[in-house]
């Protein structure tokens, strides 16, 4: 369990000691599916879960690649998490199945910066960061799971 901390602590200072350029630029946010911050989009593509993850949460969330926005398929597929009002009732479906969403881009920070270790304990977590998420208001279509 030590060797493990040891390895995390190293990691986490090797990380916290890259420069700037090397980071996300958290002075220009962009939305990932580029259309902007809550503007109401239909998406489509196939769930996508994580079958192992390193964490409880992130074995929770919701995900999804996305191959079209609108009419525009795009070139490349692009990995969102998905969130949905719990008073709305929308139940997504299961890993690998095709669907088609209507929703909103949003997103929130997350981490801890490093040079806040200065003042707090040092502890395993992730470098402070902006996510994506794609807040469902609709479920417009959802076909057949798919074995991947």
């Amino acid at each position: 369990m030590k060797y493990v901390l040891a390895i995390g602590v190293v990691l986490l200072v090797f990380c916290n000691s890259l420069p700037a350029a090397d980071k996300e630029d958290l002075a220009v946010i962009r939305p990932l599916l580029g259309h902007g911050f809550g503007k109401i989009i239909e998406i489509e593509g196939r769930m996508k879960y994580a079958k192992k993850a390193n964490t409880k949460a992130r074995r929770k969330q919701k995900r999804m690649v996305v191959h079209k926005i609108g009419d525009r398929k795009l070139e490349q597929p692009v990995m969102i998490t998905l969130e949905t009002f719990s008073f709305a009732g929308i139940l997504l479906p299961d890993n690998g199945t095709p669907v088609r969403l209507r929703g909103y881009e949003t997103g929130r920070f997350g981490g801890i910066p490093g040079k806040a270790f200065v003042d707090i304990p040092q502890v395993a977590t992730t470098n402070f960061h902006f996510e994506s998420v794609f807040q469902v208001t609709k479920l417009l279509e959802s076909g057949n799971a798919v074995q991947e």
